[in-house]
């Protein structure tokens, strides 16, 4: 059923878990999309310093 539509689970008329399916969906994927370390590190990567494309490849030259 949860593969349709999502299945909320009850304790004594409150929720307490929230079932989704997940058939067709890459394991690895999963685990990440629920890994709060790694949201963490993405929110901290987000706000690190970037460079455009056009930097990276001008500094790649350089290391061949």
């Amino acid at each position: 059923m949860s593969q349709n539509e999502d299945v909320i689970v009850t304790s004594y008329g409150k929720p307490t878990a929230l079932m989704i399916g997940i058939q067709g969906q890459d394991w690895e994927d999963l685990m990440l999309q629920t890994n709060p370390s790694f949201w963490t590190l993405i929110e901290k990567r987000r706000k690190d310093e970037t460079i455009s494309l056009h930097e990276m490849k001008k500094r790649l030259k350089h290391i061949d």
